[in-house]
């Protein structure tokens, strides 16, 4: 089985909401589709598989227009969607399931029955074949449910968050199957998911959706390593921050006090070069050092500002405190600083490490400058400890 290549560009419009995008995959390409709660992605879905339709909802693939005003009908376009529940037919036990879609294209029931036995064994269920649904746990329905979805060689399927209601552990072993089957089956795919894990487990590019716009496309390493939207860098787990090019540092805030972090390597002396211009500095919060604070009448250095904090958060690891960073807050976690001693309210010194820029690395130990796009003023990204 060989996937086929998608070129889909699709417009629609829903009660004040508007969906405008476009994508496209190679024949066997994995994509990751992320974005936030209504960004638009449940509807690409649906659109790209045929379950809502619009003139200009236009779906090609291998070269074949399958939308547009004269939609194919769903079960003839060869597109498979897969979501969070398995949607197994209860009566049925798993070999019959996964027999199900065969025998709806045409193959009979031996040679199906037995084409199920087998994926049965490729998802690891060797065994289970006589089992109903209710005679399964949640991440074995899911993986009946894979085999089916697999089984019927679909030149495109559609995943919409397919592990969001197992638990992690069976998630885990979900996730490793079906990055397995994928590749195995050399299957063309596009994954709806809130998880960068899954983006980084089971695709090779990765795609956000924002308010019905794609916003960024590109290997998923490189997304995450140098995200061009707040959305983006929560996904990747950093602090994107707005600000302008100042006498050769980022700089944020206006006053006798704004926040200036330096610029450590080439690219990032290029992009703050020219006083004025826009940028976004990326910073992990586990750069971001906090201190209880020093004498009010100092002046800080570039890398240090005052700050005052307005929440604390507890995590597994630790606590992260939340001061702001003027003119915008953001979240950083406490290294130094000792966080029994402090509450909402109390003020700290923060310190952040010159910044750097390289597109081609991760920005895992570093903080990361590149020209702002798509982004919002003011706001403040979540972040960890």
């Amino acid at each position: 089985m060989t996937g086929g290549a998608l070129d889909a560009r699709v417009v629609l419009e829903r009660r004040g909401f508007r969906l405008d995008a476009q994508l496209a995959l190679a024949p066997g390409e994995v994509a990751a589709l992320m974005g936030p709660s209504g960004a638009g992605k449940s509807t690409l879905l649906a659109a790209i598989a045929g379950l809502v339709h619009g003139p200009e909802a236009h779906v090609r693939i291998d070269g074949a227009e399958l939308g547009g005003a004269r939609p194919v009908p769903p079960q003839r376009r060869g597109v498979v969607l897969l979501g969070q529940e398995p949607r197994l037919f209860p009566h049925l036990t798993a070999r019959d399931n996964i027999a199900f879609g065969m025998r709806a294209h045409g193959l009979p029931r031996h040679t199906a029955r037995t084409e199920a036995q087998r994926w049965l064994g490729r998802v690891g269920l060797e065994g289970f074949g006589d089992r109903r649904p209710a005679e399964l746990s949640g991440g074995q329905q899911q993986r009946v449910a894979l085999a089916r979805a697999l089984a019927t060689a679909p030149r495109i399927l559609l995943l919409d968050e397919p592990l969001t209601s197992l638990d992690p552990e069976t998630a885990g072993e979900v996730r490793a199957l079906l990055s397995e089957q994928l590749r195995a089956a050399d299957a063309t795919a596009l994954v709806v998911t809130h998880d960068a894990l899954d983006a980084a487990s089971l695709a090779s590019r990765l795609l956000i959706l924002e308010e019905g716009v794609v916003t960024q496309a590109g290997a998923v390493r490189e997304v995450l390593a140098a995200p061009a939207t707040r959305f983006a860098a929560a996904v990747a787990g950093t602090n994107r921050l707005l600000g302008v090019a100042d006498g050769g540092c980022w700089r944020s805030g206006g006053g006798p006090h704004p926040v200036i972090l330096r610029a450590d390597d080439e690219a990032s002396r290029r992009a703050v070069s020219r006083d004025g211009a826009p940028l976004a500095a990326l910073v992990r919060p586990a750069d971001v050092e906090l201190e209880t604070l020093g004498s009010p009448q100092r002046h800080p250095d570039a890398g240090e500002w005052e700050a005052r904090i307005v929440r604390l958060d507890h995590t597994p690891g630790a606590r992260a405190c939340r001061p702001p960073i003027r003119p915008s807050p953001s979240t950083y976690p406490p290294t130094r600083w000792r966080p029994s001693r402090s509450r909402p309210g109390s003020r700290c010194d923060c310190g952040s490490p010159p910044a750097r820029c390289d597109s081609r690395a991760s920005c895992r130990g570093r903080a990361m400058m590149a020209p702002s796009a798509h982004d919002k003023p003011g706001g403040a990204p979540a972040a960890r400890g």
